[in-house]
């Protein structure tokens, strides 16, 4: 049912203009004027969230769950601005609007330059609800008052005397081509040049741009529109269709799907690779880049292929997720499955837009669907699942969620039955076996994989929606319950702020692992014995086994960053005095139960575990208060940078005695950390040597002995005499235009190297 409402009140151009010459002006500079005011603040809007992030991890020594409550709060601040830019639309008129928004942007400029301060997070409770609390008194006010120049100057645009003002929405492709551009730089230009504060500075300086560019286009509107007080009884009128909760509803689910699937793909990627912007902007510029693409005058993708060859990407996705694969190769399928995904989602929301009446409502809604993915991902997921199953769960949905495809019952469609099923059952049995995998190694029936895979197929081909949908749901079921003999050998399962773990003994039984992602964090040989026997990264015969193995050698006062599994403990001597220092709380329990391992319990000397981030509680101790220092932050593949730089090593090194070492463990998969360590000792003053443990005899590998890369650091080459002269240890490689990294600075691509 449509209802009768009257055109906008009759405006008519200030006295001091020619109508003609206004027209013209306008017609030649309104929509560069709107497209680049909106272009600059999107980028503003997306820039801000990374770079907020970057000052957030030193506070909270890094995580892919620091990144989606960021998300979380910029969505949800989002959200806020969007009901803003409607009820101020509602409520007041456009010249009172654009009075009160300018007034509102230069009071939340005295919230700038964004900075932390003193604030520290919490060592004993979810750090989440600190870091949204500080984001709500930093970055709030500013990131407010941006994120309502989407829809406020679409609706502005429409009050203009144009063509294009009856479709204001090829706006918001602009829009988001700035945010994608700006998140795209952010990583290759401006991470690599500039510090911290000067980011700040100069994000600083790009609001007050902003500002001036919407007061330009207050001052366009004002020109050309002077609003009468007296309703217009000529003013004709039109039948608006009103908006039924259905379609709301449907914008909801719509903006929902990608949102949550943007966030799923970033944990499912920083997990295993680092908890640094560079990756997070990725999935967030391809979220962005689909909104340029919807909204475009032109489709430059068909939304018919995409259609089509969205199953095929979701079916890949689901396949490597339940198989364990890891491996950083197939990131590029990852994306590409939520990138068609987002796109065929936002599509289908771009083809229920509504009339411009309705415009901020619109985008009102779509904000809250965006949001709840957040709520969802980054509140409700971690505590429903043990792993990160609302990723394939969010992946189904999306399936379900797909369009017919338009082409059921065609000959198109038995094509793909007769011959693309038989084709990728083979290519799926090609697969499995150049992986070396087999469905009884990776603890599935066989039966049970062929006959998923089946039907999978069948409903790929058969092209019907919530066939299809059903069936990932179904592998979804199979992700997260379906590894039936893995029940013997999966000891825990558990969930924190920080990152999933698992405790999984061998397929031999022959040692235990602590798996953080797929990242070993430690291992112990079964049977666990009252004695302690350290192996893993750890071994006797290892780097840091051998800088305990001599008779001389003895470290009373150790501290180490990074507790694991605890292996380390079996070096403390009965009169020793050991501290851990350990960010995550389930880590500590994980050590402590007896059910998983035993270091800690038959260590022979008495151990202090502290909470906290490594490098904050460290500064709580006294100067030259230990002999060694252990960083061991660095075996999972997701690195804490702020316990890289060159105050870091400062700290360490002001809390060593005059002869102490800093051991400094630096394996990791996909980044070379050698000679930016080797870097920042030099800034330093320090000596190192480096030793690449990687040949070890098979009994020790059986055991559960791991490959590792460790360096040390002291005051004086004599301090490290007793490793100079053993086999494999040498000085560490430098790099001559590697800039050592600093509180202020650092640069992930120049240690990204893919092995």
């Amino acid at each position: 049912m449509s209802i009768q409402v009257q055109q906008p009140v009759a405006v008519a151009p200030f006295q001091s203009f020619d109508a003609v010459r206004l027209r013209g002006f306008l017609e030649t500079w309104a929509v560069a004027l709107f497209s680049v005011t909106m272009f600059t603040g999107a980028a503003l809007l997306f820039l801000v969230q990374p770079m907020f992030a970057k000052l957030a991890l030193p506070k909270l020594g890094g995580s892919p769950s620091v990144w989606n409550t960021c998300v979380l709060f910029f969505q949800a601040t989002l959200l806020l601005g969007y009901a803003y830019a409607h009820v101020s639309t509602r409520w007041l008129s456009a010249r009172q609007q654009t009075y009160f928004h300018l007034f509102l942007m230069l009071a939340a400029a005295t919230a700038l330059p964004l900075a932390l301060g003193d604030r520290q997070a919490p060592t004993s409770s979810n750090p989440a609800w600190w870091l949204l609390e500080t984001m709500t008194v930093t970055v709030g006010p500013p990131f407010l008052v941006v994120s309502t120049t989407a829809p406020l100057l679409q609706r502005w645009f429409t009050m203009l005397p144009l063509p294009s003002a009856r479709d204001p929405y090829f706006l918001y492709a602009a829009s988001n081509f700035g945010s994608m551009l700006a998140l795209i730089a952010y990583p290759l230009v401006l991470e690599p040049t500039a510090g911290a504060r000067q980011q700040t500075w100069l994000w600083a300086a790009g609001y007050f741009v902003l500002a001036a560019l919407t007061a330009a286009c207050a001052a366009a509107v004002r020109m050309c529109t002077k609003e009468t007080k007296q309703e217009d009884a000529s003013a004709p009128v039109v039948a608006i269709e009103p908006v039924s909760v259905g379609t709301r509803l449907r914008w909801v689910i719509l903006a929902f799907i990608p949102s949550s699937l943007m966030l799923g793909v970033t944990t499912h990627m920083s997990t295993d690779v680092a908890a640094v912007p560079l990756l997070w902007v990725l999935p967030l510029a391809i979220y962005l880049g689909t909104f340029v693409l919807t909204f475009s005058p032109n489709e430059i993708l068909p939304h018919r292929w995409l259609v089509r060859f969205q199953p095929v990407l979701i079916f890949g996705c689901l396949s490597t997720i339940l198989l364990n694969a890891g491996t950083l190769w197939l990131i590029p399928l990852h994306l590409a499955a939520f990138g068609v995904s987002a796109l065929v989602c936002h599509r289908e929301l771009a083809n229920r837009r509504p009339d411009v009446h309705h415009l901020t409502e619109f985008y009102l809604w779509m904000s809250f669907g965006g949001m709840l993915g957040g709520v969802f991902n980054s509140l409700i997921a971690p505590q429903l699942f043990s792993s990160i199953a609302e990723y394939p769960l969010v992946l189904a949905l999306a399936a379900l969620a797909r369009p017919s495809p338009a082409y059921r019952g065609s000959r198109l469609e038995s094509m793909g039955l007769l011959v693309g099923v038989p084709a990728l059952s083979v290519l799926l049995c090609v697969g499995l076996w150049a992986a070396g995998l087999s469905a009884e190694g990776l603890g599935i029936r066989p039966i049970l994989l062929v006959c998923a895979c089946l039907a999978t197929f069948a409903s790929m081909f058969a092209n019907r929606p919530a066939a299809f949908g059903t069936m990932a749901l179904l592998w979804f079921g199979l992700i997260v319950f379906g590894r039936f003999s893995d029940a013997d050998r999966l000891k825990l399962a558990a969930r924190s702020f920080f990152g999933v773990y698992r405790v999984v003994d061998a397929p031999d039984h022959d040692y235990r692992v602590l798996l953080h992602g797929s990242t070993t964090h430690g291992s112990q040989e079964l049977p666990a014995r009252a004695t302690c026997e350290p192996t893993g990264y750890y071994h006797r015969s290892g780097p840091i086994g051998q800088l305990f193995s001599t008779e001389t050698t003895r470290f009373e006062h150790v501290a180490v960053v990074g507790l694991g599994t605890g292996a380390l403990a079996c070096y403390a001597q009965p009169d020793g005095h050991w501290t851990f220092y350990e960010i995550d709380p389930l880590v500590e329990r994980i050590a402590r139960d007896p059910r998983y391992f035993t270091y800690l319990q038959n260590s022979r000397s008495n151990l202090n575990v502290v909470l906290g981030d490594g490098r904050l509680t460290l500064q709580r101790a006294g100067l030259a208060a230990y002999d060694l220092i252990i960083l061991d932050a660095f075996s999972s593949d997701a690195i804490p940078v702020h316990l890289l730089t060159k105050e870091a090593v400062e700290l360490y090194v002001s809390r060593l005695q005059p002869d102490g070492i800093l051991a400094v463990h630096i394996s990791n998969r996909y980044m070379n950390l050698e000679p930016l360590v080797a870097a920042v000792g030099q800034q330093n003053g320090l000596f190192g040597l480096v030793d690449y443990d990687k040949v070890m005899p098979d009994s020790d590998a059986k055991k559960g002995r791991l490959a590792s890369i460790w360096m040390m650091l002291a005051r004086t080459r004599e301090s490290l005499a007793r490793l100079s002269s053993r086999p494999g240890w040498r000085l560490p490689t430098t790099h001559p235009r590697l800039a050592p990294w600093t509180d202020d600075y650092s640069n992930i691509l120049q240690v990204l190297a893919i092995r």
